[in-house]
């Protein structure tokens, strides 16, 4: 009988952790950005330019329905007199394509960002940020 009990917990965890994408029961994803790169201009023709960025992201799911995700990480500008951050935090919504083997990720998002620093608050509103991406793994 207990034999019977440690082999059903076995192979119960062995599905949910330990499977292929096509079996597993949850789809758990969690990362951190490697670069944020992005064009725009200040100050009459002023390039910004990314100086490093760090956060992390994370999706959830379950095979064949849609799953959730959230992206949150901070971006530091190159070149600004006071220390200066771009906070950045999307919601995303994914699909995990049902294929073995192979890991193919659609997915897009919507959420805000903000640039953080001293003297910016009166100048510079929070804004919009969307975003589209494929994963392939």
């Amino acid at each position: 009988m207990i034999r019977k009990i440690i082999i059903s917990c076995i192979a119960a965890t062995s599905l949910i952790l330990f499977s292929t994408q096509a079996f597993a029961l949850i789809n758990i994803s969690v990362g951190v950005p490697l670069s944020h790169t992005f064009t725009g201009k200040y100050n009459g023709g002023d390039e910004v330019k990314s100086d490093g960025v760090s956060g992390t992201f994370v999706q959830i799911g379950v095979p064949i329905l849609p799953g959730i995700g959230m992206d949150s990480y901070k971006t530091k500008l190159k070149d600004w007199s006071d220390p200066t951050d771009l906070e950045t935090s999307i919601y995303n919504l994914y699909y995990l394509l049902p294929i073995p083997v192979i890991n193919i990720t659609l997915g897009a998002g919507v959420g805000s960002t903000e640039l953080k620093c001293p003297s910016c608050a009166a100048w510079f509103d929070k804004g919009s940020a969307t975003q589209v991406y494929a994963s392939l793994g």
